[in-house]
């Protein structure tokens, strides 16, 4: 690579040295999207349950579903970007 590609590529004397790690600010960029608007209820996913589903969310299994409060605390891994979503229903 050229010296001069060099210095348009990584100019430390205007910048310094960058050490941000992009990976790791991408990954918090969606930590707050813990919510979302659906426009009517769904039933929890969970065979031979009909509660009212409260989240959107993925379990200890793998899958996604829509689940209850009871089954989401009982095989939900948390809320946030990759995890789930609590459903706020907004019926139009």
């Amino acid at each position: 690579m050229s010296k001069l590609l060099k210095k348009v590529l990584k100019p430390k004397e205007l910048y310094g040295e960058v050490e941000a790690d992009f990976g790791e600010i991408e990954k918090h960029l969606f930590d707050d999207l813990v919510e979302v608007v659906v426009h009517r209820h769904h039933e929890c996913n969970i065979p031979g349950c009909y509660k009212e589903a409260l989240y959107d969310a993925k379990t200890i299994h793998g899958p996604w579903g829509y689940l209850c409060q009871e089954h989401f605390d009982a095989i939900g891994i948390g809320l946030g970007m990759g995890k789930g979503q609590r459903l706020i229903v907004k019926e139009i």
